[in-house]
């Protein structure tokens, strides 16, 4: 069919061929002898992750352009054109990907969009998890003032409206990854008090929340922000790392972004407490100079599956001697 080759294009990676079928397409809606050459809603959908799985400049522009089209079509009276959540979802995902300075307050006028659609009756079109975790990654993407607690309001609204029934807008560990990295990435440093005290709040949620279960990108993101945000002269912060690195110890987390972030987060003291001389001495580190219970529970795609974790600073290498034990 049609919407096979408009798939094939979108994995081949060129949108631009997937919306001129798309347009051609179009031409054949009025047109009564062509029934199976008209575009549905998957057409529409299709190209839309096109443009947002594209690296195109206006990627996100093009894909929003595309609702807007699939949403005229539909108030003309092409009753099987209308634009549903998942096409919302689609839009929002290519401003997470957009490099445009104005991704985070168009993705902000969508969610507010799609609220009030549900208030005013049309309940097919209330946010989802998706839907709320997509912006608050487009806010920590951007450089807008006080974000880190933008991105913490939405998350205490998701947890409101979950307390409240529905299953739809519960949190999960990507919510709040997109917390700490909002924090993390906090650069006025007006914001960065709020920003730490909202990561540090995430990270005990995290702990509490039965349902949730960390990733070792939670526990890099942590260190991320304490680098970024925690003042060297704060008496909490030996404390904070140590807490936080045994913790991802415990949980087989240690990965290698968390040991770069580790790295450059921690004093080159409490780094060679943590890991032990041996090991934080090596020029590089490999998963077997740590002890197996600390990497076990590492998830990671298969491009990222390499044996050595990480150049860590221009160190004369020593020798292998013993492992590290969890202090």
């Amino acid at each position: 069919s049609y919407n096979t080759v408009l798939n094939a294009w979108k994995l081949c990676g060129d949108a631009r061929k997937a919306q001129i079928m798309l347009d051609r397409m179009e031409d054949n809606l009025d047109s009564q002898g062509r029934r199976k050459v008209r575009p549905d809603a998957i057409s529409y959908q299709t190209v839309m992750d096109a443009w947002a799985s594209s690296k195109e400049i206006y990627a996100a522009e093009n894909a929003e352009a595309i609702l807007e089209r699939m949403d005229t079509r539909y108030r003309e009276g092409y009753r099987h054109l209308k634009p549903t959540l998942q096409s919302y979802n689609i839009v929002l995902n290519s401003l997470s990907k957009s490099r445009g300075g104005d991704a985070a307050e168009r993705a902000q006028k969508i969610l507010q969009f799609l609220e009030e659609q549900c208030e005013s009756g049309n309940t097919d079109l209330k946010p989802d998890v998706v839907a709320y975790t997509t912006v608050m990654d487009c806010l920590a993407k951007s450089r807008l003032r006080g974000k880190a607690t933008s991105v913490k309001g939405i998350l205490d609204h998701m947890h409101k409206e979950h307390n409240d029934g529905d299953n739809n807008v519960r949190p999960n560990v990507y919510s709040y990854g997109t917390v700490l990295n909002a924090c993390a990435y906090t650069y006025h440093r007006d914001d960065k008090a709020a920003a730490l005290e909202i990561a540090l709040d995430a990270m005990e949620e995290v702990k509490k929340i039965p349902w949730l279960k960390p990733s070792h990108v939670i526990y890099a993101s942590f260190f991320k922000v304490i680098a970024n945000s925690m003042s060297r002269r704060d008496p909490r912060r030996n404390n904070v790392i140590q807490s936080a690195f045994q913790e991802c110890c415990a949980r087989g987390l240690v990965s290698p972004l968390v040991l770069g972030n580790l790295r450059t987060t921690a004093s080159a003291e409490q780094y060679a407490e943590l890991l032990g001389n041996d090991v934080a001495g090596l020029s590089y580190v490999v998963k077997d100079d740590l002890p197996k219970e600390w990497t076990c529970n590492v998830k990671q795609t298969r491009s990222k599956k390499v044996s050595t974790f990480r150049r860590l600073g221009n160190r004369k290498i020593r020798p292998r001697t013993s492992r590290p034990s969890l202090r």
